[in-house]
């Protein structure tokens, strides 16, 4: 009986550190992503952004956390699983702000929200974010101005 403890014990610490390291190497390849989209030093970053998905898709999206990052001419969001890119260029972003229900779920707490035009087709997306006022006030500062 005492082996069988002890097996289990190794056992399990031996897929923690598989785990460990595993997610090491998904963070390092989507920071090696978002250094190929964008080798400059981002404007904003958030190393673990919530991801709430698209307005259109409502229930029917996977969501998860990720690195969500503003530069100069776009904001990029690179989830950590599965492996998916959401970016938005800055000239497609209509409004900017924070919403406590968002593609028909009802969040605890606020989120950052953001309405984009893209090919003539208009969606939102949220994220749950640290520092949340000042990723939506960054962001309204950075958007082009409407002509």
């Amino acid at each position: 009986m005492d082996i069988w403890i002890h097996i289990l014990v190794l056992s399990s610490l031996f897929l923690v550190v598989l785990l460990v390291f595993s997610f090491r190497h998904i963070k390092a390849k989507r920071f090696s992503r978002l250094d190929e989209l964008h080798p400059e030093e981002a404007v904003l970053l958030d190393k673990s952004a919530n991801f709430s998905g698209f307005s259109s898709k409502r229930g029917k999206q996977i969501r998860g956390k990720g690195i969500l990052a503003l530069y100069e001419t776009e904001l990029v969001f690179l989830m950590w699983l599965p492996a998916k890119e959401v970016v938005i260029p800055l000239s497609a972003i209509k409004k900017v702000d924070t919403v406590r229900m968002h593609a028909g779920r009802w969040l605890i707490y606020p989120q950052l929200h953001i309405i984009y035009e893209i090919d003539s087709k208009t969606d939102g997306v949220a994220w749950a974010t640290s520092h949340i006022v000042e990723w939506r006030d960054t962001l309204n500062l950075s958007l082009p101005t409407q002509k």
